[in-house]
């Protein structure tokens, strides 16, 4: 059942957010006058197919990462002379603009609709209260302190940890200073916090934002108690079970879950002893920790995840509006998320965020599951911000995406003329090897996260 629902969760998110791209190419065309030969959902050999009146091939294809609106043109194919006109090259400059714009600017509208109903229904998120603020940390230095609540981060709102974290990773690399407003835990007053950045290191091996300024987020008291246990894994191997509680690690006290995570992912390919507790009595067993890889390092693993857990309500937001308000919260979110895409392209191209950072389908795979288990709102949430993603990559000015196609018509219009087959043939080439390259690069920092563990150890 849990594969079902995983693929499942894939497949709805790849026809949502493909056929909602493709359909913006497809209407806009069909409403300027131009023939379309077909509409396609997925690459590869046909899965269904039929055709409409007017000639329209509908496709659903067996590879589901990606699709294509194909329409007619003379460049390509024989046209006859009572269709010239209907073809994509004799259409007027504006005419084939409004089309490819029309990809990515649905998957905005389609981001904001998300959003809307998201925040129509309501959405849980963790408040942005600091949990522990590391001694001789840029935080500590600059005075911050347990229980403070992040309310702005230079000058923009945070109402959830997540548009903390989002703010923070916006000045990477950058050394001057950075301004924190919190609602003061002492004096329950507004305070304002200077961060000197001067000295701000990220390590690239294992960025963590919040961690590299000192900060840790409170989080909900996990006890260290195995709820899960995976399959051939160095806990089942060593004889552990569900329920039992970890005590010790190498004859170190083992206080919570996050002990127990820090403490097993600090120590790869090492053999340890773990004391715990099962039916009122102590045990202990050697265990050697397998070692993983997780992006550029190694970490610790045993194949144990917590039982289930619930968020005290006083660590969370409820972000619910009425339908009118909604709408203009909703628009906010995807342009701050569109913004925050292009920061961390920029950001990437200087080096001050990893190439690691990239994820790929196993990442929309696994994503898509977790949001999918976590109900309608997580899912329309995530939804939105996968499509704000697709609309960011297809402007992008790479060829053979729309902003390959939208640089090739700034071109023409420059240069008065369109451009040759043979310069637009090679150009696309180049597009797909790029395209390739990044995907190749995506899939390999996914393959890397997949079998390097996670978080719960």
């Amino acid at each position: 059942m849990d594969v079902f629902t995983q693929i499942l969760a894939f497949i709805i998110t790849v026809l949502v957010l493909v056929s909602i791209h493709e359909a913006g190419h497809f209407v806009v065309a069909k409403l300027l006058g131009m023939k379309v030969l077909r509409f396609s959902v997925g690459f590869g050999k046909a899965i269904f197919k039929f055709h409409d009146k007017k000639g329209t091939e509908y496709v659903i294809a067996f590879i589901p990462l990606g699709g294509y609106v194909k329409l007619l043109d003379e460049r390509e194919v024989a046209v006859p002379e009572a269709e010239k006109h209907l073809a994509f090259n004799r259409q007027p400059l504006w005419a084939r603009t409004l089309v490819v714009l029309a990809g990515p600017m649905t998957n905005l509208l389609f981001a904001i609709l998300a959003f809307w109903l998201m925040f129509m229904v309501g959405i849980e998120s963790l408040r942005p209260v600091v949990g522990s603020v590391q001694p001789n940390s840029i935080a500590a230095r600059a005075g911050l302190q347990p229980g403070d609540e992040i309310i702005k981060v230079d000058g923009t709102p945070t109402l959830t940890m997540q548009q903390v974290v989002m703010r923070v990773v916006e000045r990477l690399g950058e050394k001057d200073s950075m301004d924190i407003e919190a609602i003061s835990a002492l004096t329950h007053l507004p305070v304002h916090y200077n961060l000197n950045l001067q000295n701000w290191v990220v390590n690239q091996l294992n960025p963590a934002p919040l961690t590299s300024l000192g900060i840790e987020p409170l989080r909900p008291e996990i006890p260290a108690i195995i709820g899960t246990i995976a399959p051939q894994s160095p806990a089942q191997v060593a004889g552990l079970l569900p329920k039992d509680k970890i005590l010790t690690l190498n004859n170190q006290r083992i206080a919570n879950w996050y002990d127990l995570v820090a403490m097993i992912h600090a120590n790869p390919g090492k053999t340890v002893t773990v004391t715990y507790a099962r039916n009122n009595k102590s045990e202990s067993k050697r265990i050697t920790i397998q070692k993983k890889s997780a992006g550029l390092r190694y970490v610790g693993s045993i194949g144990v995840k917590p039982p289930p857990i619930s968020i005290p309500a006083n660590m969370i937001t409820l972000r619910k509006y009425p339908p009118f308000p909604a709408l203009g919260v909703a628009t906010n979110e995807t342009w701050q998320f569109l913004v925050f895409n292009f920061v961390v392209l920029k950001k990437m191209i200087m080096g001050q965020v990893s190439l690691s950072s990239l994820g790929g389908p196993i990442t929309i795979f696994q994503t898509a599951d977790d949001a999918f288990r976590q109900g309608a709102s997580v899912f329309l949430g995530f939804l939105a911000l996968i499509s704000v993603m697709l609309a960011f990559i297809n402007v992008l000015p790479i060829p053979g995406l729309d902003g390959g196609h939208l640089l090739n018509f700034l071109i023409e219009f420059i240069i008065r003329r369109p451009l040759s087959l043979r310069f637009e043939m090679i150009s696309v080439q180049v597009g797909i090897f790029l395209l390739i390259m990044l995907m190749v690069l995506a899939t390999f920092n996914d393959i890397l996260r997949l079998f390097g563990g996670s978080p719960p150890s």
